[in-house]
C-alpha cells in the first residue's frame, strides 16, 4: 500500500515536462521504478525461492506433533 500510495505521488513529477524540474525528473523516475521493483521482490521473488530451496534441501529436522508428543508423555 505504501509503495503504490509513494509511486502515485511520484506520477506528476515522472510526467512533468518543464525546463524547472529537469534535475529532478530522473531522481523520480529512478525511486518510483526502484520502489516497484523492490516491491514485486519482496512480495513474490523471495517467497518463490524460499519454497523452491525448502523443496530442493532435505530437512533433517523432525517435528514432533502435538498427538505423538502426548502419546509418548502419556507411556512414559
Amino acid at each position: 500500500m505504501t509503495s503504490a500510495t509513494t509511486f502515485a505521488g511520484l506520477m506528476p513529477l515522472m510526467l512533468t515536462d518543464s525546463p524547472a524540474t529537469a534535475f529532478i525528473v530522473p531522481m523520480a523516475i529512478s525511486l518510483g521504478w526502484g520502489v516497484l521493483f523492490g516491491t514485486v521482490i519482496t512480495l513474490f521473488l523471495i517467497p518463490s525461492l524460499y519454497l523452491i530451496l525448502e523443496d530442493l534441501i532435505p530437512s533433517k529436522i523432525q517435528v514432533a506433533r502435538p498427538l505423538d508428543t502426548y502419546e509418548a508423555l502419556k507411556h512414559a
